[in-house]
């Protein structure tokens, strides 16, 4: 959106070049109350976060003015930072406050998400489109991309898109969060401590994210003590289409950096353990005793699926030789009852 003053005699500008300064200021709010003929005039613009600066001072200068014009303008903005960055002005700053009315704007509800898809389908929504369409979240511009996906080819990955071009505008801190609690969901003891740690991201900024995710349906649950609600992807497809982008090393970092942090903090040593399993080796003895101990708790519970899994991954670790011995799964024992039996087949 980039205008020039014309020099015909309407002087209504066009497109072009950009607005130059010694007539940004004087002639655009003329051709306007000539475009509106003696009437009143509506300036709509969507997205004008993605104008150029050019534009974004036409449009600042032409708000300061809207008390002494024929005009109402309409700017639709999406607001968002990364989460270890400045916060940008929104264009509601530029003009006197008496002057604005500012709109936050919800998510789709479910009966506007209904006739979204019986629109696009031209079919009544049924469980099999309901289902996907609920990954989308409100958000229309998901929502569309689900349909377009329902409707073309089976290669087609539109959903997997726009969340990779959604996580693009956040930041690459936004990204890493939003990374990390996809990664971490379902598993507990998530909070927002944790994810400020793991994510390298600032704590404050961290719950400030998750309550706005939350308010746009993107998540459920909220940060809390260990042992309550964590917080979560609102479904499952918008979940992977998160993780898509991750590759398969990285996500194991995630679980490495979360064992560190809930071993410090001394959390369960099965929720310690419980991430250890996810991770490539530490190398440090704190994880041999968390794997053991865990793997000791589950033998005891009578859990012996887990129990093996555990040793297995204790032997990654690198051991001194007694240690090895008394880890040996060969040697490791389970109880059920007051009887001892070996735990074979590891």
């Amino acid at each position: 959106m980039r205008w020039s003053c014309s020099r015909t005699p309407t002087g209504i500008p066009a497109t072009g070049e950009a607005i130059p300064d010694e007539t940004r200021g004087r002639t655009h709010p003329l051709s306007l109350r000539a475009a509106a003929g003696g009437g009143s005039l509506l300036v709509a613009v969507d997205d004008v976060h993605l104008a150029d600066e050019a534009s974004r001072h036409w449009l600042a200068h032409l708000a300061r003015r809207v008390d002494r014009l024929p005009l109402l303008m309409a700017l639709t903005e999406r607001h968002q930072c990364d989460v270890d960055g400045p916060v940008p002005p929104g264009a509601a700053r530029g003009p006197p406050p008496e002057l604005v009315v500012t709109e936050w704007l919800e998510p789709l509800p479910p009966e506007a998400v209904t006739a979204v898809i019986q629109d696009r389908l031209a079919v009544a929504p049924d469980p099999a489109t309901e289902s996907p369409a609920a990954a989308g979240c409100g958000n229309p511009m998901l929502l569309h991309a689900l349909l377009d996906d329902l409707c073309g080819p089976a290669a087609r990955d539109g959903f997997t898109e726009a969340v990779d071009w959604w996580l693009e505008s956040a930041g690459p801190q936004t990204t890493e969060l939003a990374l990390t609690v996809a990664e971490l969901d379902g598993l507990g003891y998530v909070t927002a401590e944790l994810l400020a740690e793991v994510a390298q991201a600032d704590k404050t900024r961290v719950c400030g994210w998750l309550a706005a995710m939350g308010d746009q349906g993107f998540l459920a649950g909220e940060c809390s003590p260990p042992g309550d609600q964590s917080p979560r992807f609102a479904h499952p497809l918008l979940r992977d289409a998160v993780l898509a982008r991750w590759p398969t090393r990285r996500r194991a970092l995630v679980h490495l950096r979360t064992a560190e942090v809930l071993f410090r903090e001394s959390a369960p040593v099965d929720a310690v353990a419980r991430h250890l399993l996810k991770a490539p080796a530490v190398g440090e003895e704190w994880a041999v005793d968390a794997l053991v101990e865990a793997s000791g708790q589950a033998s005891c519970s009578g859990r012996a699926p887990e129990a093996i899994a555990l040793l297995r991954r204790s032997l990654a670790e690198p051991l001194a030789a007694s240690r090895l011995v008394r880890c040996s799964p060969r040697s490791a024992v389970w109880r059920s009852g007051p009887t001892v039996r070996p735990l074979y087949g590891i």
